[in-house]
């Protein structure tokens, strides 16, 4: 803060959690040790100072309880493209953090290995006289993801007509761009998981790692996943 303090809050609730004063310089630089009890500041004169934060993310939510009809509203507002409502949500879903885990486990799966054959398939039919066809099968390759990226390029270099190749094109920007709504939905939910930290979010996040190499999803998982076991490893 300009008063050369450092102040710490909670994103979710805009809660003033901690402050430490009596900063007698600048502060040029903020991070959090990787166990998260410690917080590193460097000051503009060379000074590193360490504050403790270890009784900080405790006071940040109480746990609240989360009725079904909560959850399934929350859920759709992590798939939604309003972004405070999502946040919103992140922040309700942690603060039910039993509630939530369970919901999670019923719901989040990890991604299945696309087909090759199949994905092959679509691409031709995206050739197709048919709209309907045509229509089906770039759902069905914006649904396999990242997974599809390779073979699109490949057909794009093929002798296919110049309308195949266009959609080819508009899919991979597509793919490239923004997850779907489903995807961008698990990234958040991971986001939630991974803020709860208890062994059984962990296990959700394990298993969702397992899923289909290089998805958004799969590569979510596993960094929170890890970043949970770092801190686990710095605690003991």
């Amino acid at each position: 803060t300009v008063d050369q303090a450092v102040q710490v809050w909670d994103p979710t609730t805009g809660k003033s959690l901690a402050r430490f004063g009596g900063v007698k310089a600048d502060v040029t630089a903020l991070v959090f040790a990787p166990e998260g009890k410690n917080l590193v500041a460097g000051l503009r004169d060379g000074t590193i100072l360490l504050f403790d934060v270890s009784k900080v993310a405790s006071m940040s939510m109480p746990e609240s309880k989360l009725h079904e009809k909560d959850l399934e509203s929350r859920w759709a507002d992590l798939a939604g493209d309003n972004a405070a409502k999502a946040f919103q949500a992140i922040g309700t879903m942690i603060a039910g953090k039993n509630q939530s885990v369970l919901f999670f486990r019923s719901r989040l799966k990890p991604i299945a290995v696309s087909d090759p054959i199949k994905v092959s398939q679509w691409i031709a039919d995206l050739d197709s006289d048919k709209f309907a066809v045509r229509q089906a099968a770039a759902k069905e390759l914006e649904k396999a993801g990242t997974q599809a990226i390779a073979p699109i390029r490949e057909a794009t270099k093929q002798n296919v007509s110049l309308e195949a190749k266009r959609r080819l094109v508009q899919i991979l920007n597509t793919l490239y761009d923004v997850p779907s709504p489903d995807a961008l939905r698990t990234i958040r939910a991971i986001m939630v998981l991974e803020r709860i930290g208890s062994p059984e979010a962990q296990a959700i996040l394990e298993t969702l790692a397992r899923g289909a190499p290089g998805a958004h999803e799969t590569e979510e998982a596993k960094g929170s996943f890890e970043r949970l076991a770092q801190r686990a490893g710095h605690t003991r």
